[in-house]
């Protein structure tokens, strides 16, 4: 479970650099001695998946170096990974595939990224989404 404490990627200057994967892994919901579920979530390179993704914090004019690597068995496509207020730009990753994306973070506020199988909406506040890819989502804070 990630407590949204702790930012993801390093900050140098004005530009975070990040390296994300999209994983699978074990949830336990209430604990972690728990009874768990086997789910797609988002990654820092070299740690376990969270729920939620990793948490990008960055102040407003920051530039985002991601590197993105899809490390699950379908295709995905990820979403929100694009200036603020703008207009959302989906990539496709491919199993195995990774990419290389650069946006600056834009105005402040509060942000969604997420990830879905392709052609599948995002259902989750219907209650009807899929247990194993609706936890690929995380946020992106941009401070003034």
């Amino acid at each position: 479970m990630n407590d949204n404490t702790v930012a993801a990627g390093i900050l140098r200057g004005s530009a975070l650099t990040l390296r994300l994967e999209l994983a699978r892994g074990d949830w336990y919901p209430e604990s972690e001695q728990g009874p768990h579920i086997v789910v797609d979530a988002f990654a820092e390179d070299g740690k376990p998946p969270t729920i939620p993704g990793p948490m990008i914090r960055v102040p407003r004019g920051t530039q985002i170096k991601l590197h993105i690597r899809n490390t699950l068995s379908d295709a995905r496509v990820l979403h929100g990974m694009n200036q603020r207020p703008g207009t959302d730009a989906p990539v496709t990753l491919e199993p195995g595939e990774s990419r290389d994306l650069e946006f600056n973070a834009g105005e402040p506020g509060t942000y969604f990224y997420w990830a879905a199988a392709p052609g599948d909406v995002l259902e989750g506040l219907t209650g009807h989404a899929d247990p194993v890819t609706s936890q690929l989502t995380g946020a992106i804070i941009v401070d003034d």
